[in-house]
């Protein structure tokens, strides 16, 4: 389970979040969907690692959880001779065989 609790945060130009609350359960997929700039990947970023971020609210995370993100394509990442799915689906099942 991923809960997040009235998180807040942001930038001294741009406020990110305002006392957003949301629960992802053990088995439940998501996706952040959004025009560039608007937070997804510091909130991905801030869910797996919040030691890193001064923020207000509470990030609560079980110690089983287990998260497959797949970072936005590099150049080096779109010379690969392989499809899509095949990129996006590497991580699932490295983690499966784990």
């Amino acid at each position: 389970m991923i809960q997040v609790e009235n998180l807040s945060y942001g930038f001294p130009s741009k406020e990110l979040y305002n006392k957003i609350s949301f629960t992802l359960e053990a088995g439940q997929h998501c996706a952040f969907i959004g025009s560039n700039g608007t937070g997804k990947t510091t909130l991905v970023d801030m869910i797996m690692d919040p030691e890193k971020y001064l923020y207000d609210g509470k990030i609560i995370k079980d110690s089983e959880c287990r998260i497959g993100y797949v970072n936005q394509f590099s150049k080096a990442e779109k010379d690969l001779d392989q499809t899509v799915f095949e990129f996006l689906s590497q991580c699932f099942v490295e983690n499966q065989a784990e």
